[in-house]
């Protein structure tokens, strides 16, 4: 068929909206006041339920910890990219209104200067029949690439556009509104109008940034401005990847993945002290547990996907919350879920502790391609030919020694001193199995032949290494870099901890 050209390339978001106002509600419907009087009447589905009721056949409801989302009114001025029609001379810095003419095709692309998430907001008057269209992206393409390969965000000469876009058809009115029910993610918004026979105004175009209300009550006092500005971007990368829970990235997946979730939530408390999506997130986790005891990997979800690791990290977020929040009835409450997801593991323990070729994907990094990065398939690092792993044992090692802290101050006395049996079990075999006494490190599997610094991260985390030694074996992992798969954005987080823990935190 050659009516399509397929483009090759990964691409998961949310869709665009298609809407033709000749078809839409009566212009103010959404304002109080309005007569709905033609409208056809609701129906109710079912009754709604609290907690606790007796019985329901409907979803149970609990009041929300979540407060409403900021909405805060952001204006985009800047134009990089103009076709289609002459602008006044000198142009102008903020082009609208503008009129276009019948019968032409303008482009503009407009640059918010920052990404942000927000509701757009387009206003127009005229132009019967004609095409508007709003695409979002969050930078532009090199051309020729299939889309794949982004440049210096904010070049625009030369490269192209690619995003999620919205589509109006106009009705010649006055007043038309349009904006979409989600919100969208974008540092660059482009415009596209077609008009017809008749001419068609562009009142204005805005957009309602919104997230969740984070205040940043934190202080750094430092004369650095690189300093300053990475903290800026850091922060508003937080507060991008926070809305009704926390996500991967707000573009494309928006899914609330444990791994990503612990660090988020540790920037949360640092940065601002507001835990309420926090306790959110550990709710979701431990509701999206399975009979067999695991959670899944991100939480809510239509679908089902396991990554068995991602729920020993889940334990760490406890255990941070513990730490960090004098909240114990969050963590009582959360216990039978450590102990199922423990006890899941432990059947796939060997007589020697190790996890032996454990089920679904068991995703741990994708790490930064270099040296042997290819033995990490789909991020998923290399099994031994005993079908043990170096870092999967010391995630469930700290696991253990996580979940034996929990267990003794507000659980069963029992439970801990069984983990941290386990956690000296564990711990011995790790020792026997993976250390290489010619490069002084652990191996990734019992062969030795490939070495990370996710394992050697954890073995200083889980204290396999001594006090003593720390210092010179977290030198050994920064002398070796260029030799060992390295770590990806967030279990930089872990290798970070570790360093410090070593001793080179400067």
């Amino acid at each position: 068929d050659n009516s399509i050209t397929p483009v090759y390339g990964y691409f998961v978001a949310v869709c665009g909206e298609r809407v033709d106002m000749t078809k839409a509600p009566t212009a103010g419907w959404d304002k109080a006041g309005f007569d709905s009087s033609a409208w056809p009447a609701a129906s109710g589905l079912s009754t709604g339920q609290l907690k606790g009721a007796y019985q329901s056949s409907s979803y149970m409801m609990v009041p929300s910890l979540m407060p409403q989302r900021e909405l805060t009114r952001q204006y985009i001025t800047v134009v990089r990219k103009f076709s289609g029609m002459d602008l006044p001379s000198p142009a102008p810095k903020n082009p609208l209104p503008l009129t276009i003419p019948a019968n032409k095709k303008v482009v503009i692309l407009l640059d918010q200067t920052f990404e942000t998430n927000a509701f757009p907001t387009i206003k127009f008057s005229g132009g019967t029949g004609a095409g508007i269209s709003l695409g979002y992206a969050e930078s532009l393409f090199e051309p020729g690439t299939n889309f794949s390969k982004k440049p210096n965000r904010d070049v625009v000469t030369g490269k192209v556009f690619r995003g999620l876009t919205d589509t109006i058809t106009s009705n010649g009115a006055a007043g038309q509104s349009f904006s979409p029910f989600s919100y969208r993610t974008y540092r660059y918004l482009q415009l596209i109008v077609q008009t017809r026979s008749a001419p068609l105004t562009i009142d204005s175009l805005y957009g309602t940034y919104t997230a969740y209300p984070f205040k940043q009550n934190a202080v750094i006092n430092t004369d650095d401005a690189e300093i300053k500005k990475i903290r800026e971007i850091g922060w508003r990368t937080a507060r991008l990847n926070a809305y009704e829970t926390y996500m991967d990235c707000p573009y494309y997946e928006r899914l609330q993945y444990i791994a990503d979730t612990r660090v988020q939530a540790m920037v949360s408390i640092y940065e601002s002290g507001d835990d309420r999506l926090v306790r959110n997130a550990l709710d979701l986790m431990d509701q999206s547990r399975t009979p067999e005891g695991v959670t899944l990997s991100t939480y809510p979800n239509t679908g089902f996907q396991i990554i068995p690791g991602f729920s020993l990290w889940y334990i760490g977020m406890l255990h941070d919350f513990y730490m960090y929040r004098n909240d114990n009835d969050v963590i009582k409450n959360k216990l039978p879920g450590v102990r199922g997801i423990l006890n899941f593991f432990s059947k796939y323990q060997g007589s020697d502790g190790s996890v032996v070729k454990p089920p679904y994907w068991n995703y741990v990094d994708g790490p930064i391609k270099g040296p042997n990065s290819g033995a990490w398939f789909i991020g998923i690092p290399p099994l031994g030919s005993d079908g043990c792993s170096a870092i999967t044992d010391l995630q469930l090692l700290w696991a253990f020694q996580w979940a034996a802290t929990l267990e003794n101050a507000l659980g069963s006395k029992e439970s801990a001193a069984l983990y941290t049996q386990n956690a000296a079990r564990l711990k011995q075999t790790i020792q026997t199995k993976y250390w290489d006494s010619g490069r002084k490190l652990y191996g990734d599997t019992k062969e030795r032949n490939t070495f990370s610094q996710h394992v050697n991260a954890l073995a200083i985390l889980t204290d396999l290494v001594s006090d003593t030694d720390k210092p010179a074996f977290a030198q050994r992992i920064v002398d070796n870099n260029s030799n060992l798969i390295q770590c990806n954005i967030y279990f930089k987080y872990y290798l970070h901890q570790a360093l410090v823990k070593g001793g080179l935190g400067d």
